[in-house]
């Protein structure tokens, strides 16, 4: 797959077994007339990544655990939706359970990859 995908300056680009940007649309504002017929203002639209892996070590996992538990997530990818498969870089937070995900060995407090599909949500809208 030929796409970037790098989160506060770690690479998870070679290795992605799954990968799609999705749009996310939503209309706060919405106006029903007496008719019943809605009326929507304007759309709000954010870019969703959702991503898995491929099985890797423990120190690895761990890694990219610490990495997506930040707070704030800098992230430069590739929207293979868009004509010429841009490459995008925005602020975005953790859209998913990382605890479906990683799983925690009780002997030596390290995470391991369940497998499993990550999720990150852009937080300005467009």
């Amino acid at each position: 797959m030929d796409v970037t995908l790098e989160i506060n300056g770690r690479d998870f680009s070679s290795r992605l077994s799954t990968y799609r940007v999705e749009q996310e649309v939503t209309y706060p504002d919405m106006l029903t007339t007496m008719d019943g017929t809605e009326h929507y203002g304007k759309t709000y639209k954010r870019d969703v990544i959702y991503f898995s892996l491929f099985p890797f070590d423990d120190d690895t996992a761990n890694q990219d655990y610490a990495v997506l538990t930040d707070y704030s997530l800098s992230v430069n990818y590739t929207n293979p939706q868009a004509d010429s498969a841009e490459k995008l870089y925005k602020e975005m937070k953790l859209y998913s359970n990382l605890s479906a995900v990683f799983g925690l060995r009780s002997v030596n407090g390290k995470r391991y990859y369940k497998g499993g599909e990550i999720a990150l949500r852009a937080t300005m809208i467009e």
